[in-house]
């Protein structure tokens, strides 16, 4: 059975009420979509950050299998924002995704391996609650995935070089992850752990980003497969360090066409 990426909870990256991430980019499987599949995906991510913060997402996703060991995506996401008094909403940027397997597990050595390159665009305006910088973002990343019945472990490491908006200094940040699957014996049924770190260095002086440093968060959840095409997952995580979420809660619908 094919392994599943679970929605990932993601870290803050920046100041005001900073938004997260999309969960594809923060922690993903090596194993890409069969060549002419694809992928179709809603999801609703809620987080509630320290100083009683909140931020949520409503996102639509597509994958697709462009050739074999390579797929190629988009995600675009309806942003919402509360900042005490404050709060505004709006589509989120575009983020384009791409994944190359290099490796592919077999019986002798079972363990893939893709480099990733994820691309934000600045299609969103500029909000300063919401944290769209009107700058695109650029993320470089590998992924590890190991399966040994009935686990599969998926790690994934990057790198995201962070435009600068007007008069500010953004720092870039180092993403890790690390998931633990675990396959039960109820057919179309996996639970899951995760660990989430975020890392970015950039002094005070120089930067209005109150992110900076480590972020850590640990998230459990569970997926079920309704359908041969359709998967339903949800997690919750809660945050390990100062400027992670306090919590997070994610759900999403995915459809499969292979």
């Amino acid at each position: 059975m094919k392994t599943l990426t679970f929605v990932a909870i993601a870290l803050l990256s920046f100041s005001s009420v900073a938004w997260a991430d999309h969960p594809f980019t923060i922690a993903r499987s090596a194993i890409p979509i069969k060549h002419n599949g694809y992928r179709i995906e809603t999801g609703l991510q809620i987080d509630n950050l320290p100083k009683g913060r909140q931020a949520h997402a409503f996102s639509l996703s597509f994958l697709y299998g462009l050739i074999h060991n390579m797929e190629i995506g988009a995600h675009l996401p309806y942003l919402y924002a509360k900042d005490g008094a404050v709060s505004h909403d709006q589509l989120g940027d575009i983020t384009l995704l791409a994944k190359v397997r290099f490796l592919k597990g077999r019986d002798a050595a079972p363990i893939s391996l893709a480099s990733l390159i994820d691309v934000k665009l600045p299609s969103a305006s500029r909000d300063i609650v919401i944290d769209t910088t009107g700058e695109a973002d650029v993320r470089l990343g590998l992924v590890a995935s190991k399966a040994i019945y009935p686990y599969y472990t998926h790690l994934n490491i990057s790198h995201t070089f962070i435009g600068n908006p007007p008069k500010q200094e953004r720092s870039d940040r180092q993403d890790y992850s690390l998931t633990v699957e675990y396959e039960t014996t109820r057919p179309g049924f996996i639970v899951m752990g995760r660990l989430l770190g975020s890392e970015s260095r950039v002094s005070h002086e120089h930067t209005s980003d109150e992110a900076h440093g480590e972020q850590w968060s640990v998230a459990t959840g569970a997926s079920y497969q309704l359908r041969e095409s359709i998967v339903v997952d949800g997690s919750a995580a809660i945050g390990l360090s100062h400027h992670a979420p306090d919590s997070s809660f994610n759900l999403r619908v995915s459809y499969y066409y292979n």
